[in-house]
């Protein structure tokens, strides 16, 4: 009775979701191609698109994800409703440019997972973008980790919102790039990009912007219009000046998360305390000593890395952080841990291990009413140090 009950459930879930267009085989789909809305095709071991699909007139999402299919035919452009195509994790070798003819698709996945490297054997893979290009209604591309090497003109994708590009090739963008006005998201990260556009600040409705891990030396003037960003991430690039481009920052004050880690700055510019929405900030594997005394305006900052820098102390300005929750500093120079930071009112990790000097701690520190985890590893601190702490504040976890 059990079974029978489990299969009646199961058939209805089946009929209910035909009922409402979307369908998950092929079989079916076939049998009612005018009704079908969505297809997932996903992780079927396909090697081509089923002819029966470009027989579906109203066919608006088509999921194939996770399969084997290298080759996507001028059929396409039958699927004249289609709004979502989704081929990422296919080792596509071949896109049809009669895809521009699909003029109502408004999102494109054609990535493949990060450490692939199936690309290698399609050598002529910028070929696969000609067409999609060519798509006015496209709001969200994602061809990251396809061993691009070029981009075509990007000037016909005047509605595009969110581009993906990591894990590319890519030695520069086309100048058509920042045609893309009403882009608000764009990750870059982990190509071989030297310079930007000049004309960068068009994007004047960007918020994200992920640049890590790429050859950057410097920004063009332009980039310091771009002050909608509540996303940046610069880290790991190769500027000439460091502290030169953080200071083109300083009137990004909508910024809500910042990555400057490695990048040989060494210097914060005052106007660091414009950041003033800033919650995540990570300026790790730098060279920095000191704080700018305007760093006590990030009031809202509740993350901050510091690790692998060239601090000697607790400043002043990083007392004064009453939203911050997570600090680490961890491989500095300190030698003391200040009192002063058990007065931070939402402090809960402290990692300040691999700071060799370490082997004071102030009394005051104690006075924690927040700090939930200190963590310890390789410092000078006694072990009778460690038990006074867990005497005055018997909660907190400490990993040595």
């Amino acid at each position: 009775m059990r079974f029978v009950l489990l299969a009646l459930s199961l058939f209805f879930v089946q009929w209910s979701f035909c009922q409402n267009g979307y369908y998950k085989g092929i079989s079916e789909a076939a049998k009612n191609p005018n009704n079908v809305i969505e297809l997932d095709l996903s992780a079927k071991n396909l090697s081509a698109i089923p002819q029966a699909v470009y027989t579906m007139p109203n066919l608006e999402r088509l999921l194939l994800s996770n399969n084997q299919i290298e080759i996507i035919p001028a059929d396409i452009a039958k699927l004249t409703h289609l709004r979502i195509l989704d081929l990422k994790n296919n080792p596509l070798s071949f896109i049809d440019s009669n895809i521009a003819q699909c003029t109502t698709l408004e999102e494109v996945y054609l990535n493949h997972r990060l450490g692939a490297e199936w690309f290698n054997a399609y050598p002529e893979h910028n070929r696969l973008l000609t067409g999609i290009f060519k798509i006015a209604s496209i709001r969200t591309l994602n061809i990251g980790n396809l061993g691009i090497t070029e981009l075509p003109n990007m000037d016909q994708l005047v509605n595009l919102t969110d581009l993906f590009l990591y894990n590319n090739s890519l030695e520069t963008l086309p100048s058509s790039f920042c045609a893309c006005t009403r882009l608000k998201v764009c990750d870059i990260s982990n190509n071989q990009i030297i310079s930007l556009p000049d004309e960068i600040g068009n994007l004047e409705n960007l918020q994200g912007l992920n640049l890590n891990g790429n050859k950057l030396t410097r920004f063009p003037e332009s980039f310091m219009k771009l002050t909608a960003l509540t996303y940046l991430n610069i880290s790991s690039n190769k500027f000439l000046f460091p502290n030169k481009e953080v200071e083109l920052l300083s009137n990004f004050s909508k910024l809500k998360e910042l990555n400057l880690s490695n990048n040989h700055i060494s210097k914060l510019p005052d106007g660091a305390g414009n950041w003033m929405n800033i919650q995540k900030l990570d300026i790790s594997f730098n060279e920095i000593g000191s704080l700018p005394v305007t760093f006590s305006n990030l009031q809202q900052m509740k993350v901050l890395n510091m690790s692998k820098n060239e601090m000697t102390n607790l400043t002043y300005e990083m007392t004064k952080l009453s939203s911050l929750e997570i600090l680490d500093l961890s491989y500095n120079h300190i030698s003391e841990l200040d009192g002063k930071i058990g007065t931070l009112p939402s402090l809960k990790v402290l990692d300040a291990s691999h700071n060799a000097a370490l082997n004071t701690i102030r009394d005051d520190l104690y006075n924690s009413a927040s700090l939930k985890m200190l963590v310890l590893r390789s410092t000078s601190l006694s072990d009778a140090q460690i038990s006074a702490l867990l005497q005055n504040i018997p909660e907190i976890k400490i990993i040595q």
